[in-house]
């Protein structure tokens, strides 16, 4: 293994000059010279350095990485990572950034902070492959730095001791996704034939078999990973399973695995990844204006296409059942049933928004939900699941507890309906154990729509104090007090300051009128912390 250290050919000219001063100064101890210019020179050894990054100061850093001398560097990530093929994480990729220096540097540490290689021209280090993984580094092109592009430098692999480049040519990392068979959005506009040429393999045809076996209808799906189609919550509402059709007449049974009707947004999982290539998402603001291309198979006819703008952003829409959805974007592309979970496409063919409606009795006006919301739900669905079985007879939902009150086991039920629905997507069943509601289930729901409830458990219950009952229920109901501890999981844009997974401290106030049937009038707590 290739050890890097610290040059020492500045020490061995000192030493070197210090034995010519002493010949030239009084010879060999012993010789008839001053006797008190003798001296005792110790036994030396050299120690391997090592280095903790955390700890060096940015003079250090630049050192260490060979930025320009004097100048200071900063660092900004360090990975575990297999690359001399020995224990798995045993090695640190450091990425430092050199002051001043659009380049920056790559270092490679042992687990006991030994140098092993580097520093490599780059940044950004990513691994791809095993046995050994092979080291990907990126600069950024000063050429190029207003537009932001990166490109790629060099591919490393770990051979005969050192970091050997695989590749010294300087090419974009859509190059390099290409050279290895990797489909990629384009840098410049497409045709819209093109266009549609390129999606039409990711976007599929879904029919819907209801509980009792039926057809219900017909909606349209696109992939966003090979085993993963997105479409709109109600294209799979009340359905046991779908049947997804591709584009080359293949069919294949899914099951949704997330449901958010809040935002009329579901996922649904293939038994097995595709060979085609999934779509991508933008990574921009839609703007009024923006053209846009739909794919969709409306009125159960074969795939197609219709076009138009984006005609306004922002709008909540409401349906003829009080239904609302906020925040969705608005276009004048025409389309039918069917339509509904199909994609809308910018000019690079990436995602720009998911199809959920059209207006009745007008012309022009139809519905999207804005990429960037479907995209956090999937990116939550794909690490934590949200299994939407209608059909299936319900389970209850665990709620701990054991502390002594009559009530335990009817408040147990309560909560188990209430974060159980939240949890499965059941949003009307969580909804109706609320104390007189003061807006609608999708209304309510739509922040609730990535949450996963767990650990749920039941501190404590007490009479609730007077003040408390006489704000939020009637006298004349029962109320009670309840601590309850609880974990939520949930997509990070929906968290109390962009937590992913949340602990909760919350009193509720519980109302019966019954006795036995408890709801929820109002709940508080503590302030939530990241788990």
């Amino acid at each position: 293994m290739k050890i890097y250290r610290p040059d020492f050919r500045v020490g061995a000219l000192l030493v070197a000059a210090v034995m010519i001063l002493a010949a030239c100064t009084g010879g060999e101890p012993g010789d008839d010279g001053d006797a008190s210019a003798t001296t005792d020179i110790a036994t030396t050894t050299s120690t391997i350095p090592t280095y903790v990054l955390d700890a060096m100061s940015s003079s250090d850093l630049a050192n260490l990485a060979g930025c320009v001398a004097g100048s200071g560097a900063t660092l900004l990530t360090v990975t575990s990572a297999d690359l001399i093929d020995v224990e798995s994480g045993d090695e640190q990729v450091a990425s430092i950034e050199c002051s001043g220096d659009s380049l920056g540097r790559v270092v490679v540490l042992s687990a006991g902070n030994e140098m092993l290689a580097g520093p490599v021209v780059g940044r950004e280090p990513r691994f791809i492959g095993t046995d050994p993984v092979r080291l990907l580094t990126y600069v950024i092109d000063t050429g190029l730095a207003e537009a932001g592009d990166r490109v790629l430098e060099t591919v490393h692999r770990w051979i005969d001791g050192e970091l050997r480049p695989m590749s010294e040519s300087r090419i974009t990392f859509e190059e390099y996704l290409r050279a290895i068979g990797q489909e990629v959005v384009p840098d410049e506009p497409l045709s819209r034939a093109d266009l549609v040429d390129r999606a039409t393999p990711a976007v599929v045809r879904l029919s819907a078999e209801d509980c009792d076996g039926s057809g219900s209808g017909t909606g349209t799906g696109f992939l966003v990973t090979p085993s993963l189609v997105v479409t709109a919550a109600h294209v799979v509402e009340g359905t046991r399973q779908m049947e997804v059709q591709l584009s080359d007449g293949t069919t294949l049974m899914a099951q949704t695995i997330g449901f958010a009707p809040g935002q009329d947004t579901a996922l649904v999982q293939l038994p097995e990844p595709l060979t085609a290539v999934p779509l991508t998402w933008t990574d921009e603001e839609p703007r009024v204006g923006s053209d846009i291309t739909v794919l969709g198979y409306p009125l159960g006819l074969d795939l197609s296409v219709t076009a138009g703008t984006i005609s306004g952003v922002g709008r909540t829409i409401r349906f003829p059942n009080q239904e609302e959805i906020p925040n969705v974007l608005q276009t004048d592309a025409l389309t039918n049933p069917g339509n509904s979970g199909g994609p809308w496409l910018d000019d690079r063919g990436r995602i720009v928004g998911l199809h959920i409606a059209g207006r009745d009795n007008a012309q022009g006006i139809n519905w999207g939900v804005e990429a960037a919301v479907v995209r956090d739900l999937v990116a939550q669905w794909e690490t934590e699941p949200q299994p939407y079985a209608p059909c299936a007879p319900p389970e209850a939902f665990p709620v701990a507890g054991s502390v002594d009150h009559l009530a335990l086991e009817d408040v147990r039920a309560m909560l188990s309906d209430y974060a159980g629905g939240i949890t499965v997507g059941d949003y009307a069943l969580a909804h109706d154990r609320l104390w007189n509601p003061t807006t609608t289930v999708e209304r309510w729901s739509a922040d609730l729509s990535s949450s996963v409830w767990s650990e749920v458990e039941i501190i404590a219950i007490e009479k609730a104090p007077d003040d408390v009952v006489a704000e939020f229920a009637p006298d004349s109901v029962d109320s009670l007090s309840v601590s309850v501890r609880a974990v939520t999981t949930q997509a990070a844009r929906f968290g109390p300051d962009g937590q992913a997974c949340t602990v909760w401290m919350l009193k509720y106030l519980l109302a019966t009128e019954d006795g036995v049937f408890w709801k929820i009038a109002s709940s508080k707590g503590s302030v939530p912390t990241a788990c």
